[in-house]
């Protein structure tokens, strides 16, 4: 990691779009199209994400077996 950059951590839910729909997200509706990614936060607020940036910044799924 670069000096001044900083990974975040923590566990989201993931589901692939399978057709074009509208996301409400924080900042407002956005738009997801099929094979984006709809991530789901701690407090259920969600956000698309693109396949090839969910694959480069996502790692996963975790066992559900693990502590």
């Amino acid at each position: 990691m670069a000096p001044g950059r900083y990974r975040r951590s923590g566990t989201v839910l993931a589901r692939r779009a399978t057709s074009r729909e509208e996301i409400q997200t924080l900042e407002g509706a956005v738009v997801a199209t099929a094979g984006d990614w709809i991530l789901r936060g701690q407090h259920g607020e969600e956000w698309p994400v693109s396949d090839a940036r969910f694959r480069d910044s996502y790692e996963g799924p975790l066992d559900e077996d693990r502590d």
